[in-house]
């Protein structure tokens, strides 16, 4: 029975929310993001990203640069001052959307459109 639980425990855990979301490996999200848009669901709020590492970040009439990578089948950014980087499983749906999410189930999507469209 504890078999049973600690399996089923597991799937949980390591299925998307979403029935229709399917998780990105590094070549999948390379290919996803860069040169790309992101423009997330409240449509205030672009991300593009830079083939070189770079992501400037508009959000609301403010912008901020920061750098990203990916690393183990997760996209990672810092955003300066910090040196922190935080990771992000990376999954696509069939709505053609990009979801970020964090390791505490923090959950980002957006639409992607070619090139940089930062307002």
């Amino acid at each position: 029975m504890r078999r049973a639980i600690v399996a089923t425990a597991f799937l949980i855990a390591s299925t998307p929310a979403h029935a229709d979301e399917v998780r990105l490996d590094d070549d999948q999200i390379i290919a996803a993001l860069s040169d790309q848009t992101a423009i997330y669901t409240d449509g205030e709020v672009y991300q593009y990203f830079d083939p070189n590492g770079q992501t400037p970040y508009w959000d609301r009439g403010r912008l901020t640069r920061g750098s990203w990578t990916v690393n183990g089948g997760r996209y990672c950014s810092t955003w300066p001052p910090s040196t922190g980087v935080s990771c992000y499983e990376v999954f696509s749906n069939d709505a053609d959307e990009i979801i970020w999410i964090g390791a505490r189930g923090d959950r980002y999507v957006a639409t992607m459109v070619d090139g940089n469209k930062l307002p």
